[in-house]
């Protein structure tokens, strides 16, 4: 992390927010650079998240240039983490408010995303070949995938090792890390359709019942929001 702190204060003269970022030069010398916001920043929890958005901005500019020569030795698992910790990076300073926009018109997602990416991450550093990205081609991917799956991986987890992987690979072209990403031509498997195996009114209500004579736990709790909310696992 370049920018190790930052604060604001109001201008006295101007009325308005200002946000301060501060860190060390090579020299080891202290510096700091600030950002007056518009007049539409009013109060100083405005200015703060203001700031912290700055922050994220400034922070992955800084590592531009020294990721435009490190990604192509970088492997598929380092590549990967470095995109999860950036848009964790960013959702985080925008409150993981999925209604906003982050820097350059990034999708803000949820907490909840970030853990599935991690899991996914955790899959891909058992499983993925330990090879720089500049040295794998399509055909690599494909292979992975297959002998995944003839091990016994499900398909639900080798498509998303898969999306997250290509996600991770289009993000670094757009930057210029990568001059182009060896699955732009490969699709994510495709899953087979299930019927729907939700409860009739019924068998809700009578699962309901049961759960509400129950001591309170988060198991019970858990239950009763999935079944409630039509909220998933990893949501409750």
């Amino acid at each position: 992390m370049k920018y190790t702190s930052c604060f604001v204060r109001r201008n006295e003269k101007t009325g308005r927010w200002q946000g301060f970022l501060r860190f060390k030069n090579p020299d080891g010398k202290w510096r700091q650079t600030a950002k007056t916001f518009p007049a539409s920043v009013k109060t100083e929890r405005q200015a703060k998240r203001a700031t912290e958005s700055w922050r994220v901005e400034m922070e992955l500019e800084a590592t531009d240039e020294q990721e435009q020569t490190r990604f192509p030795r970088m492997t598929m698992m380092q590549v990967v983490s470095a995109y999860v910790e950036r848009r964790e990076k960013v959702s985080e300073a925008f409150g993981w408010d999925t209604t906003a926009t982050g820097p350059n018109g990034e999708r803000i997602i949820h907490r909840s995303t970030i853990r599935d990416y991690r899991h996914t991450m955790n899959y891909l550093e058992k499983t993925f070949p330990d090879v720089a990205v500049a040295d794998i081609k399509a055909k690599d991917v494909l292979e992975w995938e297959n002998s995944q799956i003839q091990a016994g991986a499900s398909k639900s987890r080798v498509r998303k090792a898969h999306v997250l992987c290509k996600a991770a690979l289009d993000d670094a072209v757009v930057r210029e890390y990568l001059p182009e990403s060896p699955m732009a031509s490969l699709k994510a498997l495709k899953l087979p359709t299930h019927d729907n195996n939700a409860l009739a009114q019924g068998e809700a209500r009578k699962m309901t019942a049961e759960l509400s004579q129950m001591e309170p736990s988060a198991a019970v709790v858990g239950g009763l929001l999935a079944l409630h909310c039509g909220l998933r696992g990893g949501e409750v």
